[in-house]
């Protein structure tokens, strides 16, 4: 599979809820993810958020949080549940919250193996942080 730039996708539950994220922050992300996807021209982008009531992505092309399944390549942003859904290309980082503590994922896939050069890996890591801030706004410290 393709470079999976971090291998920490364990949720630990440190965000609250998508559903204080706003509508203009939901938006934002959706810019990012879609931004993502086409930088990295893939067929996937999304950020996955898992909460109290579940797992949620936010997908390029999409403004609303979904439902994640195991099912999916997006499922829960997991570079093992992509590869069983034949994406070749995996490459993800995890999104933190100020105290360190992972809050979600933003990752982008592809059905075809690629390479991720280093500023690709660079971009990945400035949008997750980006996205990191952005689901952090309106969240309990």
């Amino acid at each position: 599979m393709g470079h999976i730039a971090h291998q920490d996708f364990s949720a630990t539950g440190a965000f609250a809820s998508v559903a204080v994220l706003g509508l203009d922050n939901l938006q934002s992300l959706g810019d990012l993810t879609r931004f993502l996807q086409h930088y990295l021209d893939c067929e996937l982008a999304l950020v996955s958020l898992p909460d109290a009531d579940g797992a949620w992505a936010l997908r390029g092309g999409i403004d609303m949080p979904v439902p994640a399944t195991m099912r999916d390549p997006g499922g829960l942003a997991d570079p093992l549940a992509a590869r069983a859904c034949g994406m070749q290309f995996f490459a993800g980082l995890p999104l933190r919250d100020r105290a360190g503590r992972r809050i979600g994922t933003l990752a982008a896939m592809d059905g075809a193996q690629r390479p991720l050069s280093g500023e690709e890996l660079g971009v990945l890591q400035q949008l997750a942080g980006v996205a990191a801030g952005l689901c952090m706004t309106g969240q309990p410290d």
